[in-house]
């Protein structure tokens, strides 16, 4: 099956305007402010538009596209040298230990561009001038280093870094570089993987054969706050009720009269939030964002961006909460009642849109993920007749009760 391209270019965190020649030096390069810091693949494929609410959101990967976010390319399998970064042009990239500025670089994907030209990992950009990550031979059918190179604009047939495949039911990704097969009859398309040579050391080579060492995170530079999180139902989302048992009283009434008792109703049980980690990348974000609102049938309200508590980004939290009110009930004359109590919770998901701004360069973009949570909404009340069992009167009671 063939696979869908996602064209995008990978260029350098850094956009100057000055010209470097023919080399790209470790000492011409900018030093940004920084705040220190304490399977078989498919096909990449934005996301389609779900409801209004994110109809002009496709997907974190064209948000670090439209708004050149520095993004580290962070190897999976390769614990020691993890970070893919370059050097001088026409040297080998290699990957190391260490995330710096010389670790970073901006996916870009120009409209229009075909297949052949695909994805672009360029180590600086300054107008007609690019960087970028290439085969040193790219018509090898097994290895060959995988080199920086200057080049005028993104638009030769055979020097691009590769197309974005996403690994399948995971974050990662691989970048494949196809050309053609000249020894293929009929023609044909022969792949190659940007991946590291070893699981020990630092080179990093374009092979024709699939390994784990092929496999990378996209990863935004530095530390996000979290500044604004909206919460949206797709087709995907909603909410499970669920009843559950609550107290029962018996009230009798052995006289000739009708009488009316007053009795406190209150039901407690735990709820619970978790805001998953973002769909597509990898990224470290701080700061606390409000959970979902939802009405006593379980639905997200319609204009919910986050009113009820709060909790850090990208982790859980759970609290008891407490509903219950004055309820007055009537019993007939020579008649035995049970007052029965359950409670109505919800299991639902809900997806977040959340937007983020670097800490370091100041740059806005939004990622995309899932939020899960058990919701306690109100509890039911029935009067039944002791006798036949028989509902004399159902009540329903949503006030919380403060702790």
């Amino acid at each position: 099956m063939k696979r869908l391209f996602l064209q995008v270019i990978l260029l350098t965190a850094t956009l100057l305007a000055q010209s470097c020649g023919d080399d790209l030096f470790e000492d011409d390069m900018p030093h940004p402010t920084e705040i220190p810091e304490t399977h078989r693949s498919s096909p990449f494929v934005l996301p389609t538009r779900a409801i209004s609410s994110e109809t002009d959101f496709y997907g974190t990967i064209s948000e670090l596209v439209e708004n050149k976010v520095p993004i580290n390319i962070v190897n999976v399998e390769h614990k020691k040298y993890p970070y893919l970064r370059y050097y001088s042009t026409g040297t080998s990239v290699q990957t190391t230990d260490t995330e710096n500025e010389f670790c970073r670089w901006i996916l870009t994907a120009p409209i229009g561009v075909t297949r052949e030209r695909a994805v672009y990992c360029a180590a600086r950009f300054s107008e007609d001038n690019i960087f970028a990550i290439v085969p040193k031979q790219p018509l090898s059918k097994t290895s060959t280093p995988a080199i920086l190179k200057k080049m005028k604009r993104p638009t030769m047939g055979l020097e691009f870094t590769g197309t974005l495949f996403s690994v399948k039911g995971t974050k990662h990704y691989e970048f494949v570089h196809q050309s053609p097969d000249m020894d293929a009859v009929p023609p044909a398309y022969k792949q190659l993987l940007l991946q590291c040579e070893t699981n020990y050391g630092k080179n990093v080579v374009y092979q024709n054969n699939v390994t784990t060492l092929g496999y990378w995170d996209i990863s935004p530079a530095g530390k996000y706050d979290v500044i604004n999180i909206q919460y949206i139902e797709t087709e995907l989302d909603g909410s499970v009720p669920k009843i559950e048992a609550g107290r029962s009283t018996t009230i009798n009434n052995p006289t000739d009269a009708t009488v009316s008792h007053k009795i406190m109703l209150s039901e407690k049980t735990t709820v619970s939030s978790i805001i998953r980690e973002p769909e597509e990348v990898v990224i470290q974000t701080v700061g606390q964002v409000s959970e979902p609102k939802y009405d006593t049938n379980g639905k997200l309200t319609s204009d919910s961006s986050g009113s009820v508590g709060t909790m850090e980004f990208g982790s859980s939290t759970s609290y008891e909460k407490t509903i219950g009110d004055e309820l007055t009930v009537t019993v007939p004359p020579h008649t035995s009642i049970n007052v029965e109590v359950q409670r109505q919770t919800y299991d639902v998901t809900a997806t977040y849109i959340a937007t983020v701004v670097s800490q370091i360069y100041g740059k806005k973009f939004r990622i995309k993920g899932t939020y899960n949570g058990r919701i306690f909404t109100r509890i039911i009340v029935n009067v039944k007749n002791v006798n036949d069992g028989s509902i004399i009167k159902t009540e329903t009671i949503d006030k919380v009760i403060s702790q």
